[in-house]
């Protein structure tokens, strides 16, 4: 089973009861998108500041600082806009879920933080009333500060996050979920059935219980997510639960992600494999069928099974036949592969 539970002094704790059916529901997904990326961080601003990498300090203005104030004005917790939205790989997908959310469940997350609120910017007039034109303003801060700080190093910070997917799925395949709830993240406690969460019990010191309801789980590794592992828990009572955490890294592999442009850091990935099948190999970490590896790499579906095939000869990916597709993830010495390259 998990580690056993260890008391944190004067910490709050949230405790997540699971049912056999939570456990069969718990999966793992790489990211929920640069549009929540940026709004974590922008969090960060506030929560986590001097954990910050340097574009984010050094390039937040007046604007994502008011935005930062706004969405979470006592420094403990955020609005929760990334699960209105739901996970999205594109930025104005996100975007445009968010101007389509129900006014209801928008006023209802931003009014859920109330500590001393200093009120709306003045360009977000109407936001807690989740009028449009106050909408179109939101979306527009966090897509000038997406721009400036996450969309220049979005391909090095995705690289990341699918290689700690990677892990999480070997975790999952040499352990199961006993495993992987147990190592997932150091200052989570998994015994009997129950997660125990220091870092989501910050806005309490009492222990705080909640009852997943055989609801499942959804374990989300963040770069930029300021405190954690936290869960979050969807306005649809059908959805999973998410629970987002950061990824751990050394100083080294941070700074990596910060001054690896564009996507510049395959390039010796690039020289080795050739540029499609680095890009392939990369992919495939996060998992993926090969309908959805063509379309990430812009290639027919047999071009997509040809490098599959290749990067499978060389022991770098496994495949196997689920009904009518054929669903591909990393090995062990692929997914070291990509280590290295990071």
């Amino acid at each position: 089973m998990g580690n056993e539970f260890q008391p944190w002094p004067n910490v709050g704790v949230i405790r997540l009861e699971f049912t056999a059916q939570d456990i069969a529901r718990t999966r793992i997904t790489t990211t929920l998108g640069p549009f929540a990326e940026t709004l974590l961080g922008l969090g960060a601003l506030r929560m986590a500041r001097d954990r910050l990498a340097p574009p984010w300090r050094r390039n937040a203005d007046r604007t994502a600082t008011e935005l930062a104030t706004f969405l979470s004005p006592c420094g403990v917790v955020q609005v929760d806009l990334f699960t209105l939205t739901g996970q999205a790989d594109d930025f104005d997908e996100a975007a445009e879920a968010l101007l389509g959310v129900p006014d209801r469940n928008l006023s209802a997350e931003i009014s859920v933080v109330r500590c001393d609120r200093p009120g709306e910017p003045r360009w977000l007039r109407g936001i807690s009333r989740a009028e449009l034109p106050a909408r179109r303003q939101l979306v527009d801060a966090v897509d000038r500060t997406h721009r400036r700080v996450v969309e220049p190093y979005w391909p090095a910070m995705h690289s990341a996050l699918q290689a700690e997917r990677s892990r999480l799925q070997r975790e999952l395949a040499d352990g199961g979920v006993d495993r992987l709830l147990s190592t997932f993240h150091p200052q989570a406690r998994w015994s009997s059935g129950v997660l125990e969460l220091p870092t989501a019990g910050r806005w309490s010191r009492s222990p705080l219980t909640g009852r997943m309801d055989g609801r499942g789980l959804v374990l989300v590794p963040s770069v930029l997510c300021p405190v954690g592992p936290v869960p979050f828990f969807p306005y649809d009572d059908d959805g999973p639960a998410v629970l987002l955490y950061p990824v751990e890294a050394d100083l080294v592999t941070q700074a990596r992600w910060w001054t690896s442009r564009n996507g510049s850091d395959t390039a010796p990935l690039a020289t080795l494999l050739g540029r499609t099948r680095a890009a392939a190999l990369e992919v495939i970490a996060g998992g993926c069928t090969t309908t959805e590896l063509a379309k990430r790499l812009d290639v027919s579906a047999a071009n997509a099974s040809q490098h599959a095939k290749a990067l499978r000869g060389a022991g770098l990916v496994t495949s196997q036949r689920d009904r009518n597709r054929m669903l591909h993830s990393v090995t062990r010495l692929g997914a070291e592969l990509l280590d290295v390259r990071q």
